[in-house]
This record gives C-alpha cells, sequence and structure tokens, in this order.
C-alpha cells in the first residue's frame, strides 16, 4: 500500500510539473527567443538599409525600399523567421531613420566654445 501511495504521489507530481513547464516555461523562452531574433532581424535591417544607400543611392526611395524589403523576406525565409510585412515594414523605416540620424551627426560641426 505504501508503494501505491507513492507512485500516485509521483505521478501528480509529474503531472504537476509538466502543466507548469508547458504552461510558463515554454512560451517564457518562445517570448525570449523571439525578442532575440527581433534585435538579430533589426541589426540586418540596419546593415541592409546601408548596402542599398551605397548602392543604389541614385534609386527613388521607394525604389530602394521595394529591394529591402524582398532581399530581407529572402532571408528571413532562409532563416525561417516569420515576421509580418508591418513588422518588417517598421524596421526597415526606422534603419532608414537611424541612417539618416546617423548621417546628420556626422555632419554638424562642433560649436565653438
Amino acid at each position: 500500500m505504501d508503494r501505491e501511495l507513492i507512485m500516485e504521489i509521483l505521478r501528480v507530481l509529474v503531472a504537476a510539473a509538466v502543466f507548469v513547464i508547458t504552461r510558463y516555461v515554454i512560451p517564457a523562452i518562445r517570448e525570449w527567443t523571439r525578442g532575440t531574433q527581433l534585435e538579430q532581424v533589426a541589426k540586418w535591417c540596419y546593415q541592409v538599409v546601408l548596402a542599398i544607400e551605397q548602392t543604389c543611392g541614385h534609386m527613388q526611395g521607394r525604389d530602394r525600399k521595394r529591394i529591402a524589403t524582398e532581399f530581407l523576406k529572402k532571408m528571413l525565409i532562409r532563416k525561417n523567421i516569420s515576421l509580418s510585412d508591418e513588422e518588417l515594414d517598421m524596421l526597415i523605416e526606422a534603419a532608414v531613420k537611424q541612417m539618416n540620424l546617423s548621417d546628420l551627426s556626422r555632419l554638424k560641426e562642433p560649436e565653438a566654445e
């Protein structure tokens, strides 16, 4: 009888552990991984925007954005990362803004004291 009670307690503990893992641990890992992936994709976007600005600077903005979007979509498919079109658009726009702000800060002359 003691052995059956111990086995039943172990079953309940295992079931509780499985519940906790599937309910809390796995979603937390997914969220952490998603955040890490998003940071990586943001870095890629910035690099792609810089490269396209360097190589296709003579093109109109919408054409450069189209090229960046197509390139990044292919890259994301190869890396098995899924982002919505809106998310990708926001990352590209943020990269362009970051690039423009970086360019402006380099152009400013130091103020005379």
